[in-house]
């Protein structure tokens, strides 16, 4: 039984980061790429739950946001992108991803090492606690 004020998540963590190792390391793969996977909506964590069972390198950073219900408090973890899942892979991978039918489209990255230190960087900030969330009030495209 659980005191009313307790914190119990909605759902469990599920995997976000596969390999676990994924961002501690860059070093440019001759046969692998970042590339940004646009989904369906809603579809994130589906997506990585198909990527993950196939064994297929992804990022998708989560944030919590709590809700209280019945007096309890409760945690959900949200894609902090939301639309969006990061595959690392060649173009095998890439194709296993798109047999999904979870993906609007595939974004190729210009800048690798760049799109990996922001992702080292967002994943630090979710790793030490830090409150991240998304920002409903930004026009894509325009600078912060």
């Amino acid at each position: 039984m659980h005191n009313r004020g307790t914190r119990m998540p909605l759902l469990p963590l599920e995997p976000f980061l596969f390999p676990a190792t994924l961002l501690d390391h860059y070093e440019p793969a001759a046969r692998a790429a970042w590339w940004v996977l646009h989904t369906r909506p809603r579809a994130e964590k589906t997506l990585v739950r198909r990527l993950h069972s196939r064994a297929i390198p992804f990022y998708l950073p989560l944030y919590p946001r709590q809700r209280n219900y019945s007096g309890r408090t409760r945690t959900a973890f949200l894609p902090l992108f939301p639309g969006y899942v990061f595959l690392h892979g060649g173009d095998e991978a890439r194709r296993r991803a798109l047999e999904t039918n979870l993906i609007v489209r595939t974004l190729p990255v210009p800048d690798q090492g760049q799109l990996v230190q922001d992702l080292q960087r967002v994943q630090r900030l979710v790793e030490h606690g830090t409150a991240v969330a998304p920002l409903d009030h930004l026009v894509p495209g325009t600078p912060v």
